[in-house]
């Protein structure tokens, strides 16, 4: 079994509709797509970060919002 981590990098990889299809495949997966510092480094890849984002709040929302 592969660390939340990992799984988490690895979803990092994907375009955007591909995570919610892997974040399906296991609770495990679903755990670690779910962790703010994924969806934190998720509008970091899609969206430049600036001052304003340092302390957001809930990175998923931020995400689905943008």
């Amino acid at each position: 079994t592969l660390p939340g981590e990992l799984k988490a990098a690895l979803a990092l990889h994907l375009p955007a509709p591909s995570i919610v299809n892997f974040s399906q495949a296991s609770k495990a997966v679903n755990d670690a797509i779910k962790q703010e510092n994924f969806w934190k480094q998720l509008y970091g890849r899609d969206y430049k970060l600036n001052s304003r984002h340092v302390n957001a709040g809930n990175w998923n929302s931020i995400y689905k919002q943008t």
